[in-house]
């Protein structure tokens, strides 16, 4: 008897699969860009704070995140749903 193949269309499916492609990306970031990453999505804080803790201007805090997302898409473009499954 056969394995249930996944449905790909289940969320919870979905959310793995995601799930592990988010991890796999942030473990090639250095660990200062977790850390920021981990302040806004995590934290949920705004770019004032982050920068506040950081000791850098809010547009800096900005433009960082802004260079660390085009960073994680690159990485993402090299990769295929099959690398995380």
């Amino acid at each position: 008897e056969l394995p249930e193949s996944p449905v790909f269309d289940d969320p919870a499916v979905l959310k793995e699969s995601v799930n592990r492609e988010v991890a796999a990306i942030l473990k090639l970031l250095r660990p200062e860009e977790r850390e920021l990453l981990t302040m806004r999505y995590v934290l949920e804080l705004n770019f004032k704070e982050i920068g506040d803790i950081l000791g850098i201007s809010q547009a800096s805090a900005t433009e960082r995140h802004r260079r660390l997302i085009a960073k994680c898409r690159k990485i993402e473009e090299g990769k295929s749903l099959s690398d995380f499954i």
